[in-house]
């Protein structure tokens, strides 16, 4: 009978050394699967920042010369020789022409800012606001609080967002002034974008640009709600989720 005792109590000894040897082992394959996947999107994220890069120095290069070059060609018209309807196609050509050169300085700064290469979100949106105050009707204002996370990733697609909704605004609002918030708060990184504008028809809440909101907010397990009435003005929250077990909040 004590025999008997004793070897169930060996087997059960022995069961509960191999769960644990189990255990461990599915825990060292995780975290090794984990790394793996890391390792993977830091990749995938460099890659696509070369792309991007790329891609901002081939507007630069090519259609920012090719519109400065026309530019170029328009001055060489002598106007007083031109009769009145075609001045007014002169000036529509050149209308045009910088309008172009504007839309392809927005993309290339869009695609790879070198402020947030360099300087880094906070810097870069306290950039882009002044420069905006000095060509715009509309004034722009930021406050920024309690930043502590650190992804690039995340920097970028924030920074597009927000010129994103700029150039919603001064496209579309007809508002005189408009602020932008951007706080973390319970691991949530919060972006607020309000204007007392116009407002958005129900009916184009899903155009007007957000759906490259939406498409990059995707990538982060972000989502955004609108809040606008007509004649009052336009409300836009993002939220992204700064999960501390994930590469999301780390430190390069």
């Amino acid at each position: 009978m004590t025999l008997n005792f004793r070897n169930i109590q060996k087997r059960k000894k022995q069961t509960e050394l191999l769960n644990e040897q189990l255990e461990e082992k599915v825990r060292t394959r995780t975290a090794e699967l984990q790394k793996s996947y890391n390792e993977s999107k830091e990749a995938m994220q460099r890659g696509q920042s070369i792309e991007r890069k790329r891609m901002a120095a081939d507007l630069h290069d090519n259609l920012e010369s090719l519109l400065t070059a026309i530019n170029i060609s328009l001055d060489n018209i002598n106007t007083e020789q031109l009769t009145e309807r075609e001045r007014k196609i002169y000036a529509n050509i050149l209308s045009m022409t910088e309008n172009s050169y504007d839309e392809v300085r927005i993309l290339s700064h869009n695609l790879m800012p070198e402020e947030l290469e360099k300087e880094g979100l906070e810097n870069a949106l306290r950039m882009m606001i002044g420069k905006m105050n000095t060509n715009q009707k509309i004034r722009f204002s930021l406050i920024i609080n309690n930043l502590a996370y650190q992804n690039k990733a995340i920097d970028l697609n924030i920074y597009a967002i927000c010129l994103e909704l700029i150039q919603n605004i001064i496209k579309h609002s007809k508002a005189t002034n408009a602020t932008i918030s951007l706080f973390e708060k319970a691991n949530i990184l919060w972006l607020e974008v309000v204007d007392k504008g116009t407002g958005i028809n129900k009916n184009n809440e899903k155009g007007i640009g957000f759906k490259n909101i939406q498409d990059r907010l995707e990538t982060m397990d972000g989502e955004f709600y609108i809040d606008s009435e007509k004649s009052k003005g336009t409300k836009l929250v993002v939220s992204v989720l700064l999960d501390l077990k994930k590469d999301v909040v780390k430190t390069f």
